[in-house]
């Protein structure tokens, strides 16, 4: 369902009284996760039935049975004070946990960090962050939403200690079968500070990613080092969605207000990053780095940010 653009305070009227009980026993409403403003325009819908489409990942049978209506319809918004677009509405906690370990294809999601592609990229973040880190020797490393553990597999080595942030039970099992430590924001801070991190494809998914950040920047010592990465959702990309709603084609992948509930410009994830703490590394510092290496170092950089450009940064805790 594609709706004009229109205020929030003109628009939300159809989503709160079409959907009250929803809303109350299964749906909470969201303010702008960057700046807390209520005031928000409408750029699209997006039913449950349409967002179950275009994921493969997903259970049908979890759907199917979901309390939440397949007709049910979650804006998308775009904040009228800062330009931030999230979804208006996301699922209540009990609902969201439910989603997280049944709605979602356990087996379909662990057979992607067998890929070769996978793999590789996270040897090259994983090169990059000790490049530009001033560890040289020991070191502990945070994965902030480790997943199922792979990026910290490969980071582990004598004389590095992996620890993971981890929630799903099934992901932290595995993890410790690969020799990696993982377990909930407790455990995380118990072990800390670290001193390199990783967060890789996680702010999108979370209902208060600011808080997130500066929960991170907390559990990190100063000069730590990390990758932050997000999905690309620029103007020219929600554009594109737009003319794929409006064709009667199915949006893509990425705009699923279920599991992603904010949807960054490479401007948006910049600030929210830069408020929570970090600098971004533009160019590593010389200091204990030959030239090769350095330049090595900045072909990679350059060809991170040319392939998905801005939603993948390397930045330093201050």
């Amino acid at each position: 369902m594609v709706r004009k653009s229109a205020s929030i305070t003109e628009e939300v009227t159809f989503q709160l009284l079409e959907t009250m009980d929803y809303t109350t026993n299964h749906i909470k409403e969201r303010f702008c996760p960057s700046c807390s403003s209520q005031n928000q325009t409408v750029l699209f819908t997006l039913s449950m039935a349409k967002v179950f489409q275009v994921n493969p990942t997903y259970h049908e049978a979890w759907f199917s049975e979901s309390s939440i209506s397949p007709d049910f319809e979650f804006p998308i918004v775009k904040c009228n004070e800062c330009g931030f677009v999230f979804s208006r509405f996301r699922m209540k906690d009990e609902i969201a946990f439910s989603y997280y370990n049944e709605g979602i294809d356990a087996q379909k999601s662990q057979e992607k960090i067998f890929k070769k592609e996978k793999r590789t990229s996270f040897l090259e973040i994983w090169r990059n962050l000790n490049l530009i880190s001033d560890k040289q020797d020991y070191a502990k490393v945070l994965d902030f939403g480790a997943g199922w553990g792979d990026f910290l597999a490969i980071a582990k080595s004598p004389g590095v200690e992996v620890f993971g942030l981890e929630f799903d039970e099934r992901k932290i099992a595995f993890a410790q079968s690969q020799g990696v430590l993982a377990g909930d924001i407790q455990f995380i801070k118990k072990n800390a500070p670290y001193d390199i991190f990783m967060c890789n494809q996680v702010l999108e998914h979370l209902n208060q990613p600011k808080e997130a950040l500066e929960e991170l920047r907390g559990v990190l010592r100063i000069g730590a080092v990390g990758f932050i990465s997000v999905p690309n959702f620029d103007e020219p990309v929600i554009d594109q969605q737009l003319s794929l709603l409006n064709s009667g084609l199915p949006a893509k992948k990425d705009v699923d207000p279920l599991g992603h509930l904010n949807y960054f410009t490479p401007q948006h994830l910049r600030k929210m990053v830069s408020d929570a703490g970090f600098e971004e590394i533009s160019f590593p510092s010389t200091q204990n780095v030959t030239k090769s290496l350095l330049s090595s170092l900045y072909n990679s950089l350059k060809k991170n940010t040319q392939e998905k450009p801005g939603t993948s940064i390397y930045v330093r805790a201050v």
